[in-house]
């Protein structure tokens, strides 16, 4: 039997522990907690044993009482993510979902219902952090004055991180970031402006500083390539290869100071199985970087490839791993 776990409240002058009760719906795991705004609430969702439903509540925190706001359901799994934010009119949150088979943005009132769909077309968002790939969040700033979003996305490509701001109604998707490769992006606590952390497949990150407009305000720490050249690194060639379906999966190739098209070489080929776990990326360095240079001087050549359920397009393609 696996451990039953609860969650608690313990106020900071009192040694009692109110227990929250969740037995409306079946459930297993307590995926995720936060307060709302206001501090006397917060929310809490579950996850039942097969991870086909994932339910909110808001927990009342005077009485520890819940009560039920929603569930988000899938055929294979709920993907567990962390965009979910509390509105300042008291009357709204924002939501993260693949409901429609890709990772958008919701936005509903308080007890559950939709008011809206914020992003929405057949890319998904997601994180540009270099944290681990299960961690889902990509809104980098919410303004609520001018009623716009600020999140990252592969809209562009899979193998890409861009930051892009949309209207919470839906309207006028711009992206912000432009150049090739991968941007990470971190705002100013009052939103006003951002710094982007920016590198690409053969180029060392830079450090640049914007405003939420997208205009520059100087760079920060430009990548110094010349401390790199005596070691003679090589970097990757990106390019697709199409599937037994004709899906083009994202990979890269490392080769050889000296590669000789006209000989054979030893193939090391990194394949991660998982969903929603991609190796392939726009971006500098990557896992195992400099080790598959010494594979190289080996003679080897080091490649990596991306199945369709494995770049995070969809949650439709990760399903796909069900059959």
């Amino acid at each position: 039997t696996n451990p039953t776990v609860r969650v608690g409240i313990v106020e900071l002058d009192s040694p009692d522990t109110k227990r929250i009760n969740l037995n409306e719906k079946p459930w297993e795991y307590v995926a995720r907690v936060k307060w709302l705004p206001d501090n006397k609430r917060l929310s809490v969702q579950t996850l039942t044993r097969g991870q086909e439903e994932l339910h909110l509540y808001f927990v009342d925190r005077s009485n520890a009482s819940a009560s039920y706001v929603m569930t988000e359901r899938d055929e294979g799994w709920v993907n567990i993510n962390d965009d979910l934010y509390f509105l300042e009119d008291g009357e709204h949150f924002i939501w993260q979902s693949e409901r429609d088979g890709y990772a958008h943005l919701y936005r509903f009132k308080m007890d559950g219902t939709l008011v809206n769909q914020i992003t929405s077309g057949d890319w998904a968002l997601r994180s540009s952090s270099a944290t681990p790939f299960w961690l889902r969040q990509s809104v980098v700033s919410i303004d609520e004055r001018a009623q716009q979003v600020y999140f990252t996305a592969l809209k562009k490509s899979s193998i890409e991180r861009h930051m892009y701001r949309v209207n919470m109604d839906g309207s006028n998707l711009v992206r912000l970031t432009q150049r090739d490769g991968t941007h990470r992006t971190y705002f100013s606590p009052d939103g006003r402006y951002y710094l982007n952390r920016y590198s690409n497949i053969n180029t060392l990150p830079s450090l640049t500083l914007y405003e939420k407009s997208g205009r520059s305000r100087g760079t920060l720490a430009e990548p110094n390539m010349a401390a790199l050249t005596k070691f003679n690194l090589q970097y990757p060639d990106l390019f697709k290869i199409p599937s037994s379906e004709g899906f083009p999966m994202p990979a890269q190739l490392l080769k050889p100071t000296n590669f000789d098209e006209n000989r054979k070489y030893p193939l090391i080929i990194y394949v991660y199985g998982g969903p929603s776990a991609p190796t392939v990326f726009h971006d500098w360095g990557g896992r195992n970087f400099y080790f598959d240079q010494m594979l190289l001087d080996a003679g080897f050549l080091v490649a990596r490839v991306d199945h369709p359920s494995s770049t995070a397009i969809s949650k439709i393609l990760e399903n796909r791993l069900l059959n």
